[in-house]
């Protein structure tokens, strides 16, 4: 089990929908826990004992390419190593990934818990298996961040390749939503809008301009239940999609308005 931090969400989410770009660190440093770190990450760090946080090259060897097919997920592909204790370390059950050693803390990256609680005794030298590392986004089952997405952002973070976010993030509406394809409003006036969104905090990032819809005056009306946000005004990748908080239909010659923070993208 696994979950980003909220500073990495946040950092995504302004680098996908704010052209805000997210450096990934060329080295990250891999920590082990007593207890649960929680979002502070500064909670339960094993600490003496010749402990240090483990050294990794941030690239594809170390973190494989996310699999083109499946719950996008990336793992470890070697092994990683810590230094022999000289004391007893105690149990660990949990581990957390960052972009600086230790002195200072960092930026905790991601965090999750091991399957198996382990005591690390003096003269261990503890290592982590390749693939024993994994982690992933998410989502609710009425939506949220893309495979597509997943895929990019996780190989942008770690190992590669680098994402370029896109200039324009595009709202669409749609009449219907199956798995990850949006049924989009098929009117003829209809055209998807430039969005723009807030600075990400705790994770969520929201809408921050007025945004209009118009219909043609002889289109067939239409129930609006769900959005997507793209890369592209016309066709593109579905980057975020889910249910619009209420329902809408649209009647011959609509205009359909969302306030600013009518759209909310969650990362997790």
């Amino acid at each position: 089990m696994s979950a980003l931090s909220d500073y990495l969400e946040n950092e995504l989410l302004d680098h996908l929908l704010r052209n805000s770009a997210y450096s990934r660190p060329a080295t990250i440093y891999l920590a082990l826990f007593t207890a649960n770190p929680g979002e502070s990450g500064n909670t339960g760090e094993v600490s003496g004992g010749s402990y240090a946080r483990a050294t990794i090259t941030n690239n594809n060897t170390n973190f494989p390419q996310v699999a083109a097919t499946g719950t996008p997920t990336k793992s470890n592909g070697a092994i990683i190593s810590f230094p022999t204790a000289s004391a007893d370390w105690g149990t660990v059950t949990h581990w957390a990934i960052y972009d600086d050693d230790g002195s200072p803390s960092g930026n905790m990256l991601v965090h999750g818990s091991l399957g198996t609680p382990r005591f690390v005794k003096s003269g261990d030298t503890p290592k982590v298996a390749a693939g024993i590392l994994s982690f992933t986004f998410s989502n609710a089952t009425s939506g949220g961040i893309t495979e597509y997405t997943s895929r990019k952002l996780l190989d942008h973070v770690f190992g590669g390749p680098s994402y370029t976010p896109p200039a324009t993030v595009y709202i669409a509406l749609a009449t219907g939503l199956s798995g990850e394809t949006l049924t989009e409003w098929g009117d003829t006036d209809y055209s998807r809008q430039a969005a723009a969104f807030d600075a990400a905090s705790g994770g969520v990032s929201v809408s921050s301009d007025l945004e209009t819809f118009a219909s043609s005056v002889d289109g067939p009306a239409a129930t609006i239940t769900h959005f997507g946000l793209y890369d592209d005004g016309a066709a593109g990748n579905l980057l975020i999609v889910g249910p619009v908080s209420t329902s809408r239909t649209c009647i011959i010659g609509d205009t359909v308005t969302f306030p600013d923070s009518a759209f909310v993208a969650t990362l997790q």
